[in-house]
């Protein structure tokens, strides 16, 4: 209906997590939504595109190593 690229919250979010100008609490927060856009059901609900569970893992584990004081971190308890 639309002209172009749908727009994908978790490549956004995947944008955050990897650019060098982005603040720790604005990481903390796309890793948060990454692993959220699975909740709780474990599929997508940000696009069409699927992470394995090692991925989601992953960056559950790195928002707990690396932002551990974040709301963020404090807020997520799971990983689906």
């Amino acid at each position: 209906l639309f002209p172009g690229k749908r727009f994908s919250r978790l490549d956004a979010y995947k944008a955050v997590m990897a650019s060098p100008a982005a603040g720790p609490d604005n990481k903390a927060y796309a890793l948060y939504r990454a692993v959220n856009c699975y909740a709780p059901a474990g599929y997508n609900s940000c696009d069409a595109t699927e992470a394995p569970k090692a991925q989601r893992k992953a960056w559950f584990d790195q928002l707990k190593r690396q932002y551990p004081a974040s709301v963020w971190a404090g807020k997520l308890r799971y990983y689906w």
